[in-house]
């Protein structure tokens, strides 16, 4: 283990808006590697929007999915909450705590499924609370601030009708690390 890594969860939600207060998960996808980023496997659900929860035609715009089939379109939020749970204890067991993040905006996304967690009275998040930001470490090294800045700096192609999706923008999270991490290498940096 490197620095008590013990891997990476390369994570994405889609959600109902942007307010850490009112909004809800209803997407949520992660593929997970180890340190020496071989596939360990990966989650995608979809989670049913909870009755009376906040909804915002900007976020719909955004990712595609109506409010209609939000609200029956998968598993209820204890269910993902068990499922995540299951899915990282299988591929991590207890070193699934010095997992990271790695997304773009990560804090979003962390701070949104801890929110999900917390209203189901269930435990914290099956990882760690750091995390690596792909927009920042892309900044620290002048090849982008945003993942599709980063993603066309290192030539990575993106199918646009696929972008907003959960896992495919997990992949997206988990091409720009490996280019970040490369590059980094290259100048004698390094995440670990």
């Amino acid at each position: 283990m490197k620095n008590s890594i013990s891997g990476f969860i390369y994570g994405d939600t889609e959600t109902t808006g942007v307010s850490f207060l009112n909004s809800e998960v209803i997407q949520f996808a992660c593929l997970v590697e180890n340190t020496d980023f071989e596939p360990l496997g990966s989650l995608s659900l979809n989670i049913n929007l909870p009755e009376g929860a906040e909804w915002t035609k900007g976020a719909e715009k955004v990712h595609g999915i109506s409010k209609e089939t939000a609200m029956k379109h998968g598993v209820s939020q204890s269910e993902a909450i068990v499922k995540i749970n299951s899915f990282l204890d299988g591929v991590l067991g207890k070193e699934s705590r010095n997992a990271r993040l790695v997304g773009a905006n990560s804090y979003f996304d962390f701070v949104m499924l801890q929110n999900m967690y917390s209203k189901n009275k269930s435990t914290v998040i099956p990882w760690s609370y750091r995390m690596i930001d792909v927009n920042q470490a892309g900044l620290h090294i002048g090849s982008g601030s945003k993942l599709h800045e980063i993603l066309k700096h290192f030539n990575i192609p993106v199918d646009n009708d696929k972008a907003h999706e959960a896992l495919y923008d997990a992949e997206l999270h988990r091409s720009a690390f490996h280019a970040l991490h490369n590059e980094y290498k290259k100048r004698g940096l390094s995440f670990f």
